[in-house]
């Protein structure tokens, strides 16, 4: 908002099929005593990834993307922002990535996906 530059909502269908490590969120560690990947990798002061891709290495197999780019919201330049415009710029931009979605989700082969956005 700061320089009025516009934000265009883009979204890549298929990225999850991308997944060549993964990441533990919770492991009960009786020896160590340690309930969490975390505090594991504390202790240790690395974190330990596995990998799965081609050959076992971490280059992914190879999987179809599909990205959409929907039209640019227009930003108006504020250089100092309130939290109310920083939030109708906000929802702006939820739901053009929402609409994004639905209106590509059935032609790329997601009809019974559903977006989450936390």
């Amino acid at each position: 908002m700061e320089h009025g530059t516009p934000l265009v909502p883009v979204f890549c269908f298929g990225q999850i099929l991308y997944r060549f490590c993964f990441s533990i969120t919770r492991v009960q560690m009786v020896e160590a005593r340690l309930e969490t990947l975390p505090e594991l990798s504390r202790a240790i002061r690395f974190t330990p990834i596995c990998f799965w891709g081609v050959f076992g290495s971490p280059l992914p197999y190879r999987q179809p993307m599909d990205v959409v780019v929907g039209k640019p919201i227009e930003v108006s330049k504020t250089l100092q922002p309130s939290n109310e415009e920083i939030a109708k710029l906000h929802g702006q931009f939820v739901e053009a990535l929402k609409d994004l979605f639905e209106r590509h989700k059935a032609r790329v082969g997601y009809s019974d996906l559903q977006l989450n956005i936390l």
